[in-house]
């Protein structure tokens, strides 16, 4: 015989809706040469919910469980887009092209994220163009970073407070020695090796600050030589990226915590999707 269960249901829906309206339009550049400005705005909902429908009592084996969780995540956003000849030649300078690009998105759940793009192609002889892109501004939190909540898991750990004194910072043996929950008593030794973990989202996320460039030059030998049969394009680009304010999952939740003055890291605080501490000692 074989060792039956009920079935096990979690169910995950992602809603999304989207209204947008645009407009564009063309200008005359020198006579010959056109460019194009364009705006537009959109509003969008995407709604989550997370629903794990099994039956009380059951655990099956290797299945890792989910919280019943959802949240919504309404967002406005308008943009306006300018492309544009500079400078048209048939002997050097040859041709120059500009864009710029804004968009602006608002949201209750987040502050106003701003977003700005600028590029520049030159074409100082045929099949040769050399070309930037230039980007700085946000990206808002998506709805699972906001209002997602994880399988708890039995996770390897190492209390800060459990280390030999000769390794511990100054911060750390002040915070350990801290009247409060997170403190423990003198001569504190760790005898568990495994912690409970939960993954949850945050819906007091901040959006990230990304800043990007791109540099580059294109070569088309088959533009430069008729004697080449067919088309060839050589691209070579340098990419620059840097991102603060980064939205990630903490690699050491406790270490972080413990080494911030005074526990006021951001790990040793309230959890904000369920009002208890983000840290508990049994």
């Amino acid at each position: 015989d074989f060792i039956t269960i009920p079935e096990v249901t979690r169910i995950l829906t992602i809603d999304e809706h989207e209204i947008a309206a645009s407009a564009a339009t063309g200008f005359s550049f020198d006579g010959e040469h056109d460019g194009r400005i364009s705006a537009g705005v959109e509003w969008r909902r995407a709604a989550f919910s997370d629903r794990d429908l099994t039956p009380a009592g059951t655990s099956p084996i290797g299945y890792l469980g989910g919280t019943n969780s959802n949240g919504a995540l309404q967002s406005l956003d308008a943009y306006a887009e300018i492309d544009s000849p500079l400078y048209r030649s048939d002997r050097f300078p040859g041709e120059v092209d500009a864009s710029l690009a804004v968009r602006l998105t608002y949201s209750s759940n987040f502050d106003v994220a701003a977003n700005f793009e600028a590029g520049v192609d030159w074409r100082p002889h045929e099949g040769v163009a050399l070309f930037t892109r230039r980007h700085f501004g946000d990206r808002a939190p998506d709805i699972i970073e906001m209002f997602s909540i994880g399988s708890t898991l039995e996770t390897f750990f190492v209390d800060p407070c459990g280390t030999d004194p000769a390794d511990q910072s100054e911060t750390i043996k002040a915070n350990c020695a801290d009247a409060g929950p997170l403190g423990v008593n003198p001569g504190f030794v760790q005898t568990a090796p495994l912690a409970s973990a939960t993954f949850y989202g945050n819906p007091d996320l901040k959006p990230e600050h990304v800043s990007s460039g791109a540099y580059g030059i294109s070569i088309s030998p088959t533009e430069m030589f008729d004697a080449i049969p067919g088309r060839l394009e050589l691209t070579a680009t340098w990419l620059d990226f840097e991102i603060s304010r980064m939205i990630s999952d903490p690699s050491d939740t406790l270490f972080d915590c413990y080494s911030s003055p005074g526990l006021t890291g951001p790990n040793c605080l309230t959890n904000p999707r369920t009002g208890a501490p983000s840290i508990a000692r049994d």
